[in-house]
Order: C-alpha cells, then sequence, then structure tokens
C-alpha cells in the first residue's frame, strides 16, 4: 500500500511538470524569480554565471571578462522542443532562435524571446496595447525593389503610422519601417526590432530591467553608457 502510494505521488509530480507552461510577458520583475516555475520546465541548458561583464583592453585587443563581486546569475536558456513550454501573449516561440531568461539576484533581470515570424503581426499588436504608444522608433530603410510584397503589406498594414514610401536624395523609390521600438517604462525597457524577410517580418523581443542593465549582468547589454540606443534612459 505504502509502495502504491508513492508512485501515485511520483505520477501526480511528474503529470504537474510536464503541464507547466509560462507566459514569459506575465512575468513581473519586481517579483521574487522564484514565484515563477522556472525550475519545474525543461530547459534546453542552465548557465550559472558568478558576476558581471567587464570589457578588459591589453596589448592583445579587447575582451570581454567576467568580475564576481557576489553578482549571482541563472540564465535558462529555451530551444528545440522546450520552447513548447512557454509562450509570449499566447504566441509561439520560434524553436530555432529560441528564448532566454536571466534570473539575477532572485529576480527577473532580463528576458529575449523570438515569436515565430508568421505571428509577428500580433506580437506588435498585443506591445502597443500593453505599454501603449512607443517612447523612441529607429527607423531603416529598403529600396522598394528588395523588399518583398509580403513583408511590405506586413509593415503598412501593422504599423502604418511608422511605414512610408518616399524617395531618397538620388530618386530611389523607398520604404522607411521601424527597425527598433522602444518603450520606457518605469524601470524596465523594452526593445522590439523588426527585420522584414522574404514574405515574412522577423522579430526579436528583449526586456531588461535597467539594474541588469546598470550592473552589467547581461551580455549585449554589457557596456550601458556607450549602448547607442539604450544609454539615454539610464540618465
Amino acid at each position: 500500500m505504502k509502495k502504491i502510494t508513492i508512485y501515485l505521488l511520483l505520477s501526480l509530480i511528474i503529470m504537474s511538470c510536464k503541464g507547466q507552461i509560462l507566459d514569459l510577458s506575465t512575468i513581473d520583475f519586481d517579483k521574487p524569480a522564484n514565484s515563477y516555475p522556472l525550475e519545474k520546465l525543461k530547459i534546453y541548458r542552465k548557465e550559472n554565471q558568478k558576476g558581471h561583464y567587464e570589457i578588459k583592453e591589453d596589448k592583445d585587443g579587447v575582451s570581454l571578462d567576467l568580475k564576481d563581486n557576489g553578482e549571482r546569475v541563472l540564465n535558462y536558456i529555451f530551444m528545440d522542443e522546450s520552447t513548447s513550454q512557454i509562450n509570449f501573449k499566447g504566441l509561439n516561440i520560434d524553436p530555432i532562435l529560441g528564448a532566454k531568461i536571466v534570473n539575477y539576484n532572485n529576480k527577473i533581470g532580463y528576458i529575449s524571446a523570438n515569436i515565430i515570424s508568421k505571428e509577428t503581426p500580433e506580437l506588435i499588436n498585443s506591445l502597443i496595447k500593453t505599454l501603449g504608444q512607443p517612447t523612441e522608433v529607429i527607423y531603416n530603410e529598403r529600396l522598394e525593389e528588395t523588399l518583398e510584397l509580403g513583408a511590405s503589406k506586413i509593415l503598412f498594414k501593422t504599423l502604418p503610422q511608422f511605414t512610408k514610401k518616399q524617395q531618397n536624395n538620388i530618386g530611389n523609390n523607398i520604404i522607411k519601417y521601424s527597425q527598433r521600438i522602444i518603450w520606457n517604462k518605469n524601470d524596465v525597457i523594452y526593445q522590439l526590432t523588426l527585420e522584414p524577410l522574404n514574405n515574412l517580418v522577423g522579430n526579436d523581443i528583449k526586456i531588461i530591467s535597467k539594474k541588469a542593465f546598470k550592473d552589467r549582468i547581461i551580455n549585449g547589454f554589457h557596456n550601458p553608457e556607450k549602448d547607442p540606443y539604450l544609454s539615454k534612459y539610464l540618465k
């Protein structure tokens, strides 16, 4: 009887773990990281990072090193089939490009994710609905002839206020579109990067706490004072 009870308990635990789904958009950066079932998810890779990043210059060039001042950072990487356990506002994570969640001293400090490209319009609409009008839009230009019609239609339909057809200074027809969309919300920065590719628009959403940014614990955001897009939001 005791063996049967233990077996049933183990079965329930396994079933509950399999049923865990985490919507990345619901993560509150002010709550303890252990409020979320990260340890119950099947993770592609988990990295234990001790310290923050520092840029080191010497005769051999420039390198990026970790310096341990007591920071404890856990990087959760989701790829392949592990992406089926997470989503962003119900939208599917691209299993090839994946997602990353960073636990910094028991607070979520960073989230990055790539939604499958066919769901980019839904991602854009949901972010604008939730966050409001962007704080900043950074534009890129493409010759109209090099931009596939499908991608062009998506940009004009989803972001008509940030997509323009015009001529450049030598008379070529170009499409000016929002390549980076930034929301500065209290202590958190959201950055959505868009990349027209064939007849789709790829996406890359990054959410970072200003503390994690200032403390240089995220690779890629390790030089906050000189970040060309986001440094102004730390002042």
